[in-house]
């Protein structure tokens, strides 16, 4: 598996901000976020428990 390289962390990450930046949880978002890349960088498929929303931006900007 390929680790995240600049450009998708940089859309990962916009992404991110623009749709929960304001939201009441979007630390805690932004930290599952930060997590489940970490984990996904380890090699592992599945990110673990994380807020389902960290969860979907990081499938969608996943890399192949």
């Amino acid at each position: 598996m390929t680790a995240f390289d600049k450009d998708a962390l940089e859309g990962l990450f916009k992404e991110v901000e623009s749709t929960y930046a304001g939201n009441s949880e979007y630390e805690r978002i932004l930290r599952d976020v930060h997590l489940g890349v970490a984990l996904v960088d380890a090699g592992q498929e599945e990110v673990g428990r994380i807020d389902p929303r960290a969860a979907t931006v990081i499938k969608k900007h996943r890399p192949r």
